[in-house]
């Protein structure tokens, strides 16, 4: 409607130009047709419909019934230049939408009457050039030749170096890498104002010959460098691309044999590129000091927290406590140059110098807060127990624990009574006397040696978590009188509110929130993986905002703040696929950030829920527990007396499957509301079993989705690579998506068919998608947990290959599930497949997943969510 009245008043300034031989006044018009587009996610038909429809508009500028010869001219020209622009908007978008021949086609409607400027000249033939780029050898052959015909001399050196770079990408395709190498280098030295798409293509030209292994020592090292400079001048230059691939720098540098000129490449072209780019891959820059090659990084380890202290001091705190736990060490550190520790120390001196009010703000607001909160004795024993319960609870009932799985539970039980934290607290020694003697020797290697299968050690753990629990304080609202007097006295002016900076674009900070006081309004919260409460904290622009102090972290709480950044790069990338965006996908988390090695602040909206409280709840008015009816499958399934699925039916009499959906419909009044959680519900849990399944072997279980009724939002906290030993991912389940009969009930065929069903082949998508990062992030995630793993079980650190292995192995999970690639397959299994639906390969997983055989054999811990 908007379209037709401006059509109108268009036309009434050409009625009115006939009239007087004037020019008529539509430049205003004309601009806010230029920006009032579809989105790029739009369907083509609707860019089409709204194109078009201008065209015809613009046709009647050179209809127009106008006898002066010059001002028909003008009319003409008008027209046709209008009419142009539209045709090479619809075919950019036809392009970006894979409709190659719709794309030719606009190309081939513009006017010829008029002469064309150079900047629409220069789009025509980049769009032609882009189209015909992925038609096919015959349609590279084209596209060169059409090339050839250019008269380059005409355009700008930016132009020129935008197509000599797409020359450079056609040899690329065709194998011809001497030709490639050299339109690339022409193209970085063409540009006057450096475009960062030369530098970009030129290094994944690199890139691409490296992990092609096409080249060897000593050709490589020099290979190797080309790769980091280019990226890095992209980066610089503003490529969004270019600073999403900082993890693939870092881990050149460290994977690398030789590496010296690359290193000393790095440090020099580092030096001018802006400090805010790393602040989203701060955990993996801090990774890097801590790994052999730290020299490398030390110039931009220190810009970074000098520049943007409120962002790193706290990873910064935690790394000199960890390397500086005393005077005697700091006082050692210095005498050894490049060591993590002179590093951490060098930097930390120098951001108490520079931001003295800043630093010592922070260390008395975490300072208060670790003490104020500080788990008891029993809540840290609970947190190990109930850790091990998971792994355990994962084994067959029947059969007994593998050896590195009991090795894993005595070492952190007998790790935790031993160390110097654990006895130094004001009551060891009740604690000593009352559980230390019983907990060392039921968990000793002569005691669990004794049980035989998995369910007897599940069911030791299962009833020390019990014995633990009747030790926690029962008020959920903590008394002011427990907590430091200085917590609720902090009156803050400095330090920004945290998760402000967990963003890869570049931030603001002087709009950035500041703490100004905590609330006294502080109560305990239910979480399986920590020990937690829930504080306000109130803002400089008065607002309060909700988090969680996690204290007591288990691994899989750790795993946090690594699985929020993999998920916004999911998110990133969802967000450039358009069939994602349409359906606007996000996968929901929240804001996770590290004060201490064991202390976590999670943001929360009110009303939060994980799904597994609802399960308590239930178990509650039952008088039982979950822990104790996975104990009931186990012993169920051991006895021989059933079989999988009787077991499975006995327990889903004990838990009815409308339960989860009462519990929504109490809490949610309107039904529009409920309908709009369910189906947020689904997309969440479709997109993170997806990634789960991708990244371990089981699917996430009830308490990593938390509800936020109030909110009518779903959030989704981490999930944790699962490893062998030998670093190896465990093998993937049959049924990576767990639909549990109160799911299934919850969703409905609907909700499984169609939100769920999209969201995930979406999400496999676009971690698929050739522009995405995810691989080189999950190398350093994978990295990262064998690290932890090696110094759990005291074993020699796996060789970076092993990472890399076991991040190709969750890409390759992503494939399988993805909607296949028709790049070079042969004919005949690319009609086979185009017969098939595009979810066809996750609709069988979703199928299997809600079938009673499969369901039954689901770990004994999950069958409690019956």
């Amino acid at each position: 409607l908007v379209e037709l009245e401006e059509s109108c008043k268009i036309l009434e300034e050409v009625g009115k130009a006939v009239r007087t031989n004037q020019p008529p006044d539509t430049k205003i018009r004309m601009q806010a047709w230029r920006a009032r587009l579809p989105n790029t996610w739009d369907d083509i038909s609707v860019w089409n419909d709204l194109l078009k429809w201008r065209m015809v508009v613009f046709q009647m500028f050179v209809d127009a019934p106008i006898h002066n010869t010059d001002m028909k001219s003008a009319m003409t020209f008008l027209g046709d230049h209008e009419k142009t622009w539209s045709l090479l908007k619809l075919s950019e978008a036809a392009r970006k939408q894979g409709l190659v021949e719709t794309s030719l086609h606009s190309l081939g409607q513009v006017p010829r009457r008029s002469p064309i400027d150079v900047a629409s000249a220069f789009f025509m033939v980049r769009e032609e050039l882009l189209s015909k780029m992925h038609s096919g050898k015959k349609g590279r052959l084209l596209a060169l030749g059409k090339l050839g015909r250019v008269d380059l001399d005409k355009l700008q050196p930016r132009q020129r170096a935008e197509l000599l770079r797409l020359k450079g990408e056609l040899f690329k395709m065709d194998g011809n890498s001497a030709a490639a190498e050299e339109m690339f280098a022409t193209a970085t030295s063409l540009s006057e104002m450096k475009s960062s798409e030369c530098w970009a293509s030129w290094g994944k030209f690199f890139d691409d010959k490296l992990q092609q292994a096409v080249i060897v020592n000593p050709e490589r090292a020099a290979v190797v460098k080309n790769v980091i400079v280019c990226y890095i001048e992209a980066a610089k230059l503003g490529s969004n691309n270019a600073r999403m691939l900082v993890p693939r720098i870092l881990w050149l540098l460290q994977k690398e044999v030789t590496v010296d000129e690359a290193g000393e490449a790095f440090m020099q072209a580092a030096e001018s590129l802006p400090s805010w780019v790393w602040l989203f891959w701060l955990p993996q820059l801090f990774r890097s000091i801590e790994r052999e090659r730290r020299s490398y990084f030390r110039g931009v380890f220190k810009r970074v927290v000098s520049d943007y202290p409120q962002a790193s001091y706290c990873i910064l705190r935690r790394l000199n406590n960890a390397y500086l736990p005393n005077a005697a060490d700091a006082a050692s550190a210095s005498a050894v140059k490049d060591s993590i520790a002179e590093i951490s120390l060098d930097a930390m001196n120098f951001v108490r110098e520079k931001h003295q009010a800043i630093v010592m703000e922070t260390d008395a607001f975490v300072s208060c807060l670790v003490d104020s909160f500080m788990p008891t004795l029993e809540q840290q024993m609970q947190a190990v127990l109930k850790t091990n319960l998971d792994d355990v609870g994962m084994c067959d009932a029947s059969k007994k624990v593998p050896e590195f799985e009991l090795q894993n539970l005595i070492k952190s039980i007998a790790g935790l009574l031993d160390a110097s934290t654990f006895k130094s607290h004001p009551s060891f020694d009740k604690f000593e006397s009352k559980y230390g003697k019983q907990l060392a020797k039921d968990y000793s290697s002569e005691s669990l040696s004794q049980l035989r299968t998995a369910k007897d050690v599940f069911a030791l753990l299962a009833g020390w978590i019990a014995v633990l629990d009747k030790a926690m304080p029962d008020e959920t609202q903590i008394p002011l009188s427990q907590l430091n007097a200085g917590l609720l006295d902090i009156k803050g002016s400095q330090m920004e509110l945290p998760g402000q900076y967990l963003s890869p674009y570049e931030p603001s900070p002087e709009q950035h929130l500041r703490i100004d006081r905590i609330s006294p309004e502080i109560s305990r919260i239910s979480r399986p993986d920590a020990t937690a409460v829930r504080i306000r904290i109130r803002c400089s622009d008065g607002t309060k905002r909700v988090f969680a102090v996690l204290t007591s972290l288990g691994p899989m709480a750790r795993c946090d703040e690594k699985f929020s950044q993999i998920s916004q790069l999911l998110n990133k990338s969802l967000s450039k696929h358009k069939p994602s965006r349409r359906r606007g996908l996000q996968l929901r988390i929240p804001s996770v950030f590290s004060l201490t090695s064991q202390c976590q602040m999670i943001s929360q909206v009110p009303g939060n829920c994980s799904l597994d409280s609802v399960l308590a709840d239930q178990l509650e008015r039952m008088h039982s527990s979950s822990n104790r009816l996975a104990l009931q499958h186990m012993e169920m399934v051991v006895s021989g007396k059933f079989s999988t699925q009787e077991a499975f039916s006995k327990m889903q009499e004990l838990v009815p499957s409308t339960t989860l959906r009462h519990t929504l419909e109490r809490r949610v009044s309107s039904t529009s509301h409920q309908w709009a959680l369910r189906k947020r519900i689904s997309q969440q849990h479709g997109m993170v079993s997806l990634l789960s399944a991708a990244l371990t072997s089981a699917a996430p279980a009830p308490n990593r989705l938390q509800l936020s009724c109030e909110a009518g939002d779903v959030f989704v906290s981490g999930v944790r690579p699962s490893l062998l030993p030998d670093g190896d991912l465990k093998s993937s389940l049959a049924v990576p998506v767990r639909l549990t009969p109160n799911l299934q009930r919850l969703f409905g065929d609907v909700m499984i068919g169609g939100p769920m069903l999209s969201s995930m082949v979406c999400s496999s998508h676009a971690v698929c998608h050739p522009k995405s990062s995810m691989y080189d992030l999950i190398c350093h995630l994978m990295e990262a947990e064998m690290s932890i793993m090696a110094n759990k079980l005291k074993q020699k650190a796996l060789p970076l290959k092993r990472a890399e292995e076991a991040a190709a192995k969750v890409i390759s999970n992503f494939k399988q599930w993805s909607p296949p690639d028709f790049t070079d397959m042969p004919p005949a299994d690319k009609e086979e497949i185009l017969k098939r639906p595009v979810h066809w390969n996750l609709k069988q997983v979703l199928d299997k997943s809600k079938a009673a055989a499969q369901l039954s054999n689901m770990p004994s811990h999950w069958h409690a969510w019956m």
